[in-house]
């Protein structure tokens, strides 16, 4: 056999929030040229197999599974063949944040197949060991918003035994299985409360600002921020003296010039938005809303128009101009419980919407809005069979109005509360879940577990009893 495979990655030491990336190095003896399969295009010709300590298979990935994991088309196996010279080597870099969820905790050895033509057997590689470890997970926000492709990303914070680590994770919300990219945030000394800014602007010219993401941490008294693209930093950064007396919001934006805005609430009832320029927070505009919570308020913006949601009468909807006028006013949805959540994808003209009044059983209610499949919002109040309090909530709802819902409870439990069905448990004994939930056409849940970390899992209602499909079943 006239081919060698070797393996190899720059850390062998991981933890469940890491995607390591593996390159690999083929090569040759023979004094004539070769076919092998292009790296880009290899049709399936690799697969990666991962073993437990015992040396059972525990996951195999390739390419076409890749594919399955992004999208539900069809899976395109196109086998594409490159010249290798006489004696030639071929180096690439396989980033498994494309092909697979991060490992779950354990130690693992690693080889790698290439099937070559003109050869009977795969080339098989060498062994590569890989040891991951648990991780606590701190904060998670996520953010979601649409600059010329729909995007989730994932800012994730965990504590290892290294201490505390920072990711940047981006997934297709049509098939959140497998990130587009999922990488390590360099250290920021003496960061705390960090989140995302979102696009508040379309366009088609490029597919660049899918790739681009602000975020932004407060180190003490000031506000930072700095462009990440692809995860890496740019160079590019924002800072200034967040004003006294104000209540940062975990919510920003930018535009095409990259702008940054940052927003401040105002104990006397005034929303206020701010540049975060090089080097201040310049004030930019401000909005009285008769609002008590502002930590449930939710904004965006598009096209310089903010668009807010908050608890007002039970969820209350407001378009502002960035010089400070307040453009329309619209209850969405009447209601006497408290609201718990709310999103909103102005893009879209999407708002979603859960309250939650802690009652004996508990009572939930919620409520989705999408004009792109109805006129007007689906509404469903249930009381659930879950001894209360609950701690967190997350929901999202089909094309045809299902609720979907995560319920966490201080009991440490985490339910499935779904269309016609019972609370199923799915989990226990994490103090918090971070619960997410995607119905973009299928049920993708979202949740945190220690020894596996934080990841999507498809959710096949229609099971009976309701299941969670694994990559094998696919």
């Amino acid at each position: 056999m006239p081919f060698n495979l070797q393996l190899a990655t720059t850390t062998r030491d991981i933890t469940t929030f890491d995607s390591p990336k593996l390159q690999l190095t083929l090569s040759h003896d023979d004094d004539k040229t070769l076919m092998v399969p292009k790296p880009s295009r290899d049709g399936g010709a690799l697969t990666i197999l991962f073993q437990d300590a015992a040396g059972d298979p525990v996951r195999r990935v390739s390419s076409l599974l890749r594919q399955q994991l992004f999208n539900d088309s069809r899976v395109d196996e196109t086998l594409v063949l490159e010249p290798l010279a006489p004696g030639g080597s071929l180096t690439w870099t396989v980033n498994l944040a494309k092909y697979m969820w991060p490992l779950p905790a354990g130690e693992y050895t690693v080889t790698a197949s290439l099937a070559c033509p003109g050869e009977t057997n795969p080339v098989l590689s060498s062994p590569l060991r890989l040891r991951v470890q648990a991780a606590t997970l701190s904060d998670l926000d996520d953010d979601r918003d649409n600059p010329i492709l729909d995007r989730l990303d994932l800012l994730v914070t965990a504590n290892g035994q290294g201490g505390p680590r920072t990711w940047l994770r981006q997934f297709n919300p049509g098939r959140p299985l497998a990130a587009w990219y999922n990488e390590a945030v360099p250290m920021l000394p003496g960061a705390t409360n960090l989140f995302c800014a979102a696009a508040a602007y379309r366009q088609t010219e490029s597919f660049e600002p899918t790739m681009r993401r602000w975020i932004v941490w407060q180190n003490g008294s000031q506000l930072q921020a700095a462009l990440l693209a692809e995860g890496k930093p740019t160079g590019m950064g924002r800072r200034g003296q967040a004003p006294a007396g104000r209540q940062l919001l975990r919510q920003a934006f930018y535009n095409t010039a990259n702008q940054l805005y940052v927003l401040f609430w105002n104990p006397s009832g005034r929303l206020e938005c701010c540049e975060l320029t090089k080097s201040a927070v310049v004030p930019i505009a401000a909005f009285p809303l008769p609002v008590k919570d502002a930590s449930r308020l939710v904004v965006r913006c598009l096209d310089e128009v903010l668009h807010i949601a908050g608890p007002h009468e039970g969820l209350t909807y407001w378009t502002a101009s960035l010089k400070g006028k307040i453009l329309s006013t619209t209850l969405v949805h009447g209601s006497t419980l408290p609201l718990h959540v709310a999103t909103l994808q102005p893009e879209f003209g999407r708002l979603t919407a859960i309250f939650n009044e802690p009652s004996d059983p508990p009572t939930i209610e919620m409520v989705h809005l999408d004009p792109r499949y109805t006129a007007k919002p689906f509404i469903s109040r249930r009381e659930l069979p879950i001894a209360g309090p609950f701690q967190e909530l997350a929901m999202d709802a089909d094309r045809n109005g299902r609720f979907h819902l995560l319920v966490t409870t201080t009991g440490r439990q985490l339910y499935y509360c779904g269309p016609n069905l019972e609370p199923l448990l799915l989990a226990s004994g994490e103090e918090r879940y971070f619960p997410r939930v995607l119905c973009p056409g299928q049920v993708y849940l979202g949740f945190y577990e220690r020894e596996a970390g934080f990841r999507f899992r498809q959710f096949a209602t229609s099971a009976n009893p309701p299941a969670f499909l694994e990559y094998r079943n696919l």
